[in-house]
């Protein structure tokens, strides 16, 4: 059975097209196509990333174009140079529209190859620790169910800051890789 959430909305944010192949519980096995993206290198605190990503996007690019928020925010969970990703609304994805080229060198373009990915939603507040646990979750059905997945994980964020902490819907997700 294929669910499409297609239109999905998070607070009124348009959200990162996929349909849904498989689900269980918390867990849901996804295709999505590719995803073009403005991403920025993450340093100690997420804020700052969010900040250049959030300036991009409120006209700091070269057509001086404010482009809309969606959701989810994504993130690298490990590596070298994690980044954090700013999903572009679906006419940059569809090619209706140029992408507008980013001012700052910090900001890039990018596209997130498409594919199918395990999801695992959690709801409450964001910190390592959830992360961790909601990782080791998903490593453990995908073991269980013998799904080859990858050792690069994302983070979704889908909730701005006026939802309660408690009420977050955070998701963490790795590419299948067989």
């Amino acid at each position: 059975m294929v669910m499409s959430c297609s239109s999905s909305k998070e607070e009124d944010y348009e959200t990162a097209r996929y349909d849904v192949l498989l689900k269980e519980g918390s867990l849901e096995i996804r295709l999505y196509d590719d995803l073009y993206v403005a991403s920025a290198k993450m340093g100690k605190g997420l804020n700052s990333s969010f900040m250049k990503l959030f300036g991009y996007i409120s006209r700091d690019n070269r057509s001086d174009t404010k482009i809309a928020m969606t959701t989810p925010v994504f993130g690298d969970m490990e590596g070298e140079e994690q980044r954090m990703y700013f999903v572009l609304p679906e006419e940059y994805q569809n090619g209706s529209s140029e992408i507008p080229e980013p001012n700052s060198k910090s900001v890039k373009i990018d596209k997130i190859k498409g594919g199918q990915f395990v999801a695992y939603k959690y709801i409450g507040s964001d910190t390592k620790e959830m992360r961790e646990k909601a990782k080791v979750k998903l490593q453990d059905w995908a073991e269980a169910k013998k799904r080859v997945i990858s050792k690069e994980f994302l983070w979704a964020a889908y909730n701005g800051p006026s939802v309660p902490r408690d009420k977050r819907h955070h998701e963490i997700l790795a590419r299948v890789v067989e």
